[in-house]
């Protein structure tokens, strides 16, 4: 019964997201230099905490237009954070971060960032 739930779930925030693509938007969406230049920045010290130091790790990175967000994802066997001051710096960029685990038995790491578009309306 919870698959079914689920499946539930998934088809109507499908069908919400096509209802928000139909909808209508402005001409232009620009890039938010500010945050852009944030997400770079954490990119950069997230990598140097979690992958100079040898450990296998991947670090995926979405931005979506429509939800005017972006996030980065690092999945890892676990998470040692060594330098809490870089990490501190990281977060603190962000807009929101969680850390769950998986079913494979790995830890994603997820950090959000809002705010990346600045769009102009309709004259």
């Amino acid at each position: 019964m919870q698959d079914f739930n689920n499946i539930e779930l998934e088809d109507f925030i499908d069908s919400i997201t096509e209802y928000i693509k139909e909808m209508p938007k402005p001409e232009v969406s620009i890039y938010n230099f500010k945050r852009m230049s944030d997400v770079l920045t954490a990119k950069d010290k997230l990598y140097k905490l979690l992958c100079d130091s040898g450990s296998d790790c991947q670090i995926s990175f979405e931005i979506s237009e429509l939800w005017n967000s972006g996030f980065f994802e690092v999945e890892m066997d676990d998470i040692e954070i060594h330098e809490p001051q870089l990490f501190t710096q990281i977060i603190s960029l962000a807009d929101n971060f969680e850390i769950y685990p998986l079913l494979s038995g790995k830890l994603r790491m997820s950090i959000t960032f809002r705010k990346l578009f600045i769009r102009l309306p309709k004259k």
